[in-house]
């Protein structure tokens, strides 16, 4: 029974994962195309209302303005719904990893770079730019095997396993938090 709630959630991670990726691709092809002349910029600047972005045209019914706008507020949410499910897809991997296979939290060093996918300035990852695209992978994998560090400390058998573990824990928490600081 565990092998098949574990591959259910595997479909559905990896369905998610397929969603965040075609999220973004829809998203990048949305972006206004740089251009290096004046008439591919002027061309550019007519197209950018139908492709979901700019002003909206000067021309059609207040009726084909009015879709045109809500066509743009939904390509505004994109990012966000794309952030969504590469958060999804994540923990569904991870869930189905640990929790029904009985696997090891190091799991999330081979699951950690979808989080690649996430998308800059939206909800909840506003500070996330190029220069700190890989923070959320690297910040993932540190903070889960430190989690999962703490939880195999408190389930030791004796006493002087579970100091020894806590005074190790002490001595690591630190430093992963001023390098997980230090990476966004």
């Amino acid at each position: 029974l565990d092998a098949f709630r574990a591959s259910y959630l595997s479909i559905h991670g990896g369905s998610f994962t397929l969603l965040a990726l075609l999220l973004k691709l829809r998203a990048a092809s949305l972006l206004p195309a740089p251009s290096s002349s004046s008439s591919s910029s002027s061309s550019a600047a007519a197209l950018a209302p139908l492709r979901g972005g700019g002003a909206a045209p000067p021309w059609g019914t207040p009726t084909q303005r009015r879709l045109q706008r809500r066509v743009r507020g939904a390509h505004a949410q994109l990012p966000v719904l794309g952030n969504a499910a590469t958060l999804a897809s994540v923990a569904l991997i991870m869930v189905a990893h640990v929790g029904y296979l009985d696997g090891s939290a190091r799991a999330i060093v081979v699951v950690a770079p979808l989080l690649l996918l996430l998308h800059p300035h939206a909800p909840p990852f506003r500070q996330l730019s190029h220069a700190t695209r890989h923070a959320p992978a690297v910040c993932a994998i540190s903070i889960v095997l430190s989690i999962s560090a703490g939880l195999n400390a408190l389930f030791r058998q004796t006493s002087v396993e579970i100091a020894i573990s806590a005074i190790l824990a002490a001595c690591a928490v630190p430093s992963q938090a001023l390098y997980c600081h230090f990476l966004w």
